[in-house]
């Protein structure tokens, strides 16, 4: 993620900052003479504006995944809501051959179909496979 890229430059930075600072306090005669030696408030100044970065780059990734999280609950307030649509769709038209299928099994049988067994038997169980009472 390229925020964490970020923050993790911004960190290495100031821990070689603080290294550097710790360094030059321990052993102040270790260092090069002809670099001369930074006066303290000039690392502290360089730590200052390294931590501002630091906390300036964990606000915009605090942000950054306020967004995303919005995002994801929008999206899946509209996968509810096309879920619950699409099925009061299959409701609505299940109900409706439901109606239909009614309206059929109060129609006289056709001759062909005596052991045919209507919707209305099938859901009360008279299709059970107890074949004692359908006649040959």
């Amino acid at each position: 993620m390229e925020a964490d890229d970020a923050i993790g430059r911004a960190r290495e930075q100031l821990l070689q900052a603080v290294a550097e600072v710790v360094s030059e306090l321990e052993s102040p005669g270790s260092l090069n003479p002809g670099l001369g030696l930074r006066p303290l408030a000039d690392r502290m100044t360089v730590m200052d504006a390294l931590f501002e970065r630091l906390a300036q780059e964990l606000e915009w990734m605090k942000r950054e995944l306020g967004r995303a999280r919005s995002e994801r609950l929008e999206d899946l307030t509209l996968l509810v809501d096309l879920i619950t649509t699409s099925w009061r769709a299959v409701d609505q038209r299940l109900g409706r051959i439901d109606r239909k299928l009614e309206r059929m099994e109060g129609l006289p049988e056709p001759s062909g179909a005596r052991g045919a067994l209507s919707m209305g038997e099938r859901r009360h169980g008279a299709g059970s496979p107890d074949f004692r009472h359908v006649s040959p």
